[in-house]
């Protein structure tokens, strides 16, 4: 996981580590992260948010191998590079951490929506074309979670956050 000025950013280098708050995480190949400009999530630095942003590193990078039902605790916790203790103790399921990051994307874009300040309709060409972009943004875990038939779950938040 990388911090460029507090913000989560991509690592896309082939060999990575990188440093906050003295915490170490290291690992080989490109990581998932949010690819926002930075000024929608700020890291807050604790150890919690560390570890939820390692999980869902690590799950959307094992989730492109094999299905979710096949993922062990343990090995999502070895690949995220935390103890299984820190699993459990930030989540009841590994759809928890599925379920929270999308609603923290949900969260995000709703924000970016209201700073644009658009008075017309959600169903309106360019507010579509604003959603449209910033799922592409969130392409990566958007994209796991359709192919492992957990599309429900971005159809459920669009209710929810657009529409509702």
């Amino acid at each position: 996981m990388c911090y460029n000025n507090s913000y989560v950013t991509e690592c896309n280098t082939s060999d990575f580590k990188c440093k906050k708050k003295n915490r170490i995480v290291t690992g080989k190949g490109k990581m998932f992260m949010n690819r926002n400009s930075g000024n929608d999530r700020k890291q807050t630095g604790n150890a919690g948010s560390i570890v939820k942003e390692s999980m869902v590193t690590a799950l959307v990078r094992l989730m492109k191998k094999k299905p979710l039902t096949q993922i062990t605790i343990s090995e999502l916790a070895g690949k995220a590079g935390v103890s299984r203790m820190s699993y459990y103790r930030n989540y009841d399921s590994k759809e928890q951490i599925l379920t929270e990051h999308l609603d923290d994307i949900f969260e995000q874009y709703l924000i970016r929506i209201k700073k644009w300040n658009y008075r017309g309709s959600c169903f309106d060409y360019e507010f579509l074309i604003k959603c449209f972009e910033y799922f592409i943004r969130n392409e990566d875990f958007l994209n796991c979670l359709l192919n492992n038939r957990m599309g429900d779950l971005i159809l459920n938040d669009m209710t929810k956050y657009i529409l509702g």
